[in-house]
């Protein structure tokens, strides 16, 4: 029951200045950060699950809602073309968003997500396919993707339909249960299986 309230101390576990109200269902032992600190923390670990404080109960919440950008190329910092003296973007992640970012919806094998991101804009940039290969993430197609899975969770199924004889479809399936476990249905299903099985 005491993983259920938030601490008895409301400050923020990272800089212990602001007030916190966001928490990691992933990060290990109980954590409790401030919006900035949670974006901070995660700009490496961006397929973690955040809950926000609502004052009597723990909600769900995404880390592209409290504003993480993923940076894809330059190994997850920003690309230096952007980075300029009045708008500095330090870190693997940065709360105030640059020009041009996109969605992309990302599969990990704890469930699905959508994340704002920057892609490289340097004029001898690689494809955008060859920089998600290099971020550890496989493109659902190969020109404009919108969709990636991790390299771990197609790893994870491999071993699943191995062991537990589990179909493509199925685990699609469990991935949106482990996404909305009371509404799965929610979760976007067409395109992502489809993509799911040409992977």
């Amino acid at each position: 029951m005491d993983r259920e309230s938030p601490p008895d101390n409301r400050n923020c576990m990272s800089c212990g200045q602001c007030e916190g109200a966001y928490r990691c269902k992933d990060c290990f032992g109980k954590n409790w950060f401030c919006r900035d600190c949670c974006v901070k923390e995660h700009g490496r670990h961006p397929f973690h699950r955040v809950q926000t404080w609502m004052g009597d109960y723990f909600t769900n919440t995404s880390l592209k809602d409290l504003g993480l950008i993923l940076h894809l190329g330059h190994d997850g910092y920003p690309c230096p073309t952007l980075h300029n003296e009045d708008n500095p973007l330090p870190g693997p992640s940065s709360i105030r968003p640059p020009p041009s970012t996109s969605t992309l919806t990302i599969i990990d094998r704890f469930g699905v997500y959508e994340h704002s991101i920057q892609w490289c804009r340097c004029p001898n940039r690689q494809s955008q396919d060859i920089i998600l290969f290099r971020m550890g993430l496989f493109p659902a197609s190969i020109h404009n993707p919108q969709t990636a899975f991790t390299f771990r969770c197609l790893n994870y199924f491999h071993i699943d339909s191995m062991e537990c004889r589990t179909s493509a479809g199925n685990f699609y399936m469990k991935l949106r249960r482990l996404t909305n476990k009371t509404f799965p249905d929610k979760v976007k299903v067409c395109d992502n299986v489809t993509s799911f099985l040409t992977c």
